[in-house]
């Protein structure tokens, strides 16, 4: 009898869920693609280990989920280490930020405070939409997915630290709605 690969998590849109699979080399069987609403019963749903990444997602994911599934859990955050928290890629808009990045993360409990894996960086000019910040950061991920699949296929590999750490306080909806007011 051969062993059952261990389930995957799928925390993004639908579209990008297939992208994912495809990195992955996954089978349908061997994926659960959820959205926020979905993630307590795809939970319940998941025997044994599985891995969970969420990728450009506003969706926190809840410290119990984190503490509790069988597996580690990933983060693909459109932003870099220096801006941690909720839409990144509005606060460069805004401040004018003329440098950027994307990380790559494992989940903990507290919001954006995980050991860092990758980091890509790229120049800004601004200014720029939040839209156009966006795109970048978002094409930069892409790119980043492609470097770590096949890390995050196997369940053996070794993540190693990349030396960047978190840097500030992680913003919320709520600075994010007061930065538009």
């Amino acid at each position: 009898m051969s062993p059952v690969r261990p389930s995957f998590i799928l925390c993004m849109r639908e579209d990008e869920a297939h992208f994912f699979a495809g990195l992955l080399g996954l089978r349908s069987e061997e994926v659960r693609w959820v959205t926020s609403r979905e993630l307590g019963n795809a939970l319940d749903e998941i025997v044994g280990r599985a891995r969970l990444i969420s990728f450009c997602s506003d969706v926190i994911i809840p410290a119990a989920t984190i503490e509790t599934l069988e597996g580690e859990c990933f983060n693909f955050h459109s932003g870099p280490p220096e801006r941690p928290g909720y839409r990144p890629t509005s606060f460069a808009a805004v401040r004018g930020d003329t440098h950027f990045g994307v990380t790559f993360y494992r989940l903990v409990p507290e919001v954006d405070a995980g050991t860092i894996y990758a980091t890509r960086r790229f120049v800004l000019s601004p200014p720029m939409t939040e839209a156009q910040v966006s795109e970048l950061a978002y094409l930069e991920l892409l790119k980043m997915a492609r470097e770590v699949a096949p890390l995050l296929a196997d369940f053996n590999a070794d993540f190693l630290p990349n030396g960047d750490v978190w840097q500030g306080i992680p913003t919320t909806r709520a600075d994010y709605h007061l930065l538009l007011s």
